[in-house]
This record gives structure tokens, sequence and C-alpha cells, in this order.
């Protein structure tokens, strides 16, 4: 299933969860329309049985609603003698959302140093790796990168930050992996 359509399902039963609590409310409602204002009649014994309905009503509400809202977040850190590589996101189980990347060069060698993720999905074959954040500023400068986004096709199972140091070839990349941070929504 997209994204698009979870998206729509997951804000039709929101408004269909807030809307039953509202008609639950009014359900107590009676009106008396003499003399032209509206006054409430509740017996004595429906009164338990409204407060009743009413907080089991909210209850169910406030509880749907913040599994659908509820965050996860992750900041995690990659570091070695040449380069830091830092990232931070809020999970779902689809989608990275507000992810953060951050770079710093720790070696004074003039070769430039990038950041990306390694994202591990549900569909079994290898991670794949996000764009690569590329920074020159050269020795102990870094540069970040805020407000981006990653969504996969599969539920993403966890995430690893990569840092490298861009050797020139034919000098392969020296670059460090963070531990894998497993999604809490999968």
């Amino acid at each position: 299933m997209n994204v698009r359509i979870r998206r729509l399902i997951s804000s039709i039963c929101t408004v269909l969860t807030l809307a039953a609590g509202v008609a639950c409310l009014r359900s107590f409602q009676n009106t008396d329309h003499r003399e032209g204002t509206i006054r409430r009649r509740l017996s004595p014994l429906a009164i338990p049985r409204m407060w009743r309905r009413a907080l089991s009503t909210l209850a169910l509400t406030f509880v749907f609603v913040l599994g659908l809202t509820q965050n996860a977040y992750a900041d995690v850190i990659a570091e070695n003698s040449g380069v830091r590589g830092r990232g931070d996101w809020t999970w779902s189980t689809y989608e990275l959302r507000n992810v953060y990347l951050g770079v710093r060069d720790l070696a004074c060698d003039d070769d430039p140093v990038y950041v990306h993720l390694r994202v591990y999905t549900r569909a079994g074959d290898s991670p794949f790796d996000t764009t690569h954040r590329e920074h020159n500023g050269g020795c102990g400068t870094a540069r970040n990168w805020y407000n981006l986004g990653v969504t996969a096709n599969f539920a993403i199972t966890g995430v690893r930050v990569r840092a490298c140091v861009d050797r020139n070839w034919p000098t392969g990349d020296d670059c460090v992996v963070s531990t894998y941070h497993d999604n809490p929504r999968t």
C-alpha cells in the first residue's frame, strides 16, 4: 500500500473516531425549547451512564489518536579519525521524517567528506543508501542538512548512519558506520 493511501486511511479513521465521540456526547443532551431557551434534562439515573459513556469515548479517542501521532525518535553518531557523521529523524513505518544529517571533517587532508543513511527494509534484499551529502569545507569544518525525508516501498526495519572521507581513486573511501538502529514502528 503506498504512502498516500495509508495517510488517507489514517486521516479518515481519526475523523471517524472524533466524530463518534462528538455524536456520543450530543446524544446525552435533551433540549427543551419552551420560552426560547435550551435546557438540558437528564434523569438522575442517566448521569452515571452519561459520564461512563463520555469518559470511555474520550479515552478511546485519546488512545487511538495518540497511537497515530506518537513519534519515535533516533539520534545517531558515526565517527572515526577522519570524519564525524550525525543523523536524527522521526520514525514511521514507511518513512523517516524530519531527517537531520550533519558531517564534520576531522582530518586536515584536503579530502571532502560525506554522510548518508543506510536504510534496511522488510523487502529482504540489501539495504539502500540515501543521497550522499558532501562537504568540501576543509579541516575542522562542518555542514548540516535539515528537514530531509526518506520514503520506502516496504516497511523500514532499521537505519545506520554512514560517514566517509572521499578518497581519490584508486584508494577507496574511508568510511565509518554507526550501529544498527531498529525501527520501533515495525
